[in-house]
């Protein structure tokens, strides 16, 4: 019911602040501007899939909010992005109470921003910091010419992103410099300590990197160093890398961009869980991933995009490792067809999973994209010689009604080695 009550506030909003618009491009002479000039995305979905056995049919509808709000003559705006979902199973209704609540809020804040100082109230995630996940309460920050400087301090959402979890505080100091030119690069850093109750959760310090250049090379890295670790049963000072994430990528002409990059993550990084684990049991290895790409555009309409995930820790380099390679032809014998193949590989010690893929795709009516695809998935696990295979037809279209408004539906029909069944996908989109 909640949901649904936020939901109609913020149609009523929309309502509010399209109004006076339309009226003006209308040419209105009457108009005034309005209350709130709003941006953002509404969407309606639908997902389900149908199988042989109705008890194993699962339905999901929703409703997605991606919006922007700022206040009339005023430095006062606000965000809101969230997705309001139920599941059912069998032949229950999605609407029924025995559905599922799946519904998740990202963010919901009110905002100030003069250009100078800014404020946040709500649910937040810090951009400078995002990977210390999202806060419930406040931030505040100072600009300083090219430097930004502040703290956020509240309490962590609970794993559902549904309601306020006070068992979690979180407080975070952070700072951070842009360049003189607007996008071409920027260096953040923050400190962050979480509490559990009255107990020291986790201590972090996050850093972050991005770099363009008109030339067309691009630059990004984000990583976590946790100050803290489990040792002889104490959370003491033990500096950890705990995630890193970096990529580099370079245009080199039009027909050919290449990248690489580095993909860090360790298992474990709050105490909460860590001291529940035996030492003898908690694994601390820090997994580590190469990221490297390739692209080719040719001149007659043809386009191969690669890339290749070797692991580099726990064992031979490359032994596990995942690609996925893309062929496109583009507009063939100017009909206006596009044809599209895919092939990718993820292998590893306990499995070997290939995956084929051809595709057809085209615009009819001027507005209306449609795809036919086909999928075939291969699986051999290691210790056994048997082949399982699972095939996918698969329907895509897509209606662009208007510069805001578009269509999008989808149905597959899965073969696999277990079962059999349909899936389909809709949704109605407004962007403003």
């Amino acid at each position: 019911m909640k949901h649904i009550i936020i939901i109609l506030g913020i149609v009523w909003l929309i309502a509010e602040a399209r109004v006076p618009i339309l009226a003006q491009e209308a040419g209105s002479p009457e108009s005034t501007p309005p209350f709130i000039v709003l941006d953002g995305r509404v969407s309606l979905q639908y997902y389900g899939m149908v199988y042989d056995q109705s008890a194993y049919n699962i339905m999901q509808p929703g409703v997605v909010l991606n919006l922007r709000g700022k206040f009339r003559n005023s430095s006062l705006g606000f965000e809101t992005y969230g997705t309001f979902r139920t599941l059912s199973y069998g032949k229950a209704s999605p609407f029924g109470s025995s559905s599922v609540n799946q519904s998740r809020i990202y963010r919901m804040s009110l905002e100030f921003d003069d250009s100078v100082y800014s404020a946040s109230v709500g649910r937040i995630l810090p951009t400078i910091a995002p990977t210390i996940g999202y806060t419930d309460g406040i931030s505040l920050a100072r600009r300083f010419g090219r430097f930004t400087v502040g703290t956020s301090i509240g309490f962590q959402p609970d794993f559902s992103q549904q309601g306020v979890n006070t068992d979690f505080k979180k407080v975070t100091l952070f700072a951070s410099y842009q360049s003189s030119n607007i996008g071409a690069g920027s260096v953040t850093a923050a400190y962050t300590r979480t509490f559990r109750l009255s107990e020291l959760d986790r201590e972090v310090v996050s850093l972050g990197s991005n770099l363009y250049t008109e030339g067309g090379f691009s630059f990004f890295a984000n990583a976590d160093v946790d100050l803290r670790s489990k040792s002889e049963g104490k959370y003491a000072v033990s500096p950890l890398l705990s995630t890193l994430f970096g990529t580099a990528t370079c245009r080199f002409s039009s027909f050919v961009t290449l990248g690489a990059g580095v993909m860090s993550v360790r298992p474990f990084t709050t105490w909460y869980i860590m001291k529940s684990i035996p030492d003898e049991f908690l694994d601390m290895r820090l997994r580590t991933n190469l990221l490297m790409t390739a692209s080719f555009y040719l001149p007659v309409g043809i386009s191969l995009h690669s890339n290749y995930t070797p692991r580099v820790s726990d064992g031979p380099f490359g032994k596990e490792y995942s690609t996925f390679n893309t062929v496109t032809v583009g507009n063939v014998m100017r009909t206006g067809v596009m044809l599209r193949g895919t092939f990718g590989i993820n292998g590893s010690s306990y499995a070997n999973v290939r995956h084929y893929g051809a595709g057809i795709q085209r615009t009819v009516f001027g507005f209306l994209d449609v795809m036919v695809r086909y999928d075939r998935q291969q699986q051999r696990i290691a210790s056994s010689a048997v082949q399982y295979n699972n095939n996918s037809f698969s329907t895509d279209l897509l209606a662009m009604l208007s510069s805001s408004w578009f269509i999008s539906v989808s149905h597959s029909y899965v073969n696999s080695f277990m079962l059999k069944y349909n899936s389909f996908y809709s949704e109605v989109s407004c962007r403003f």
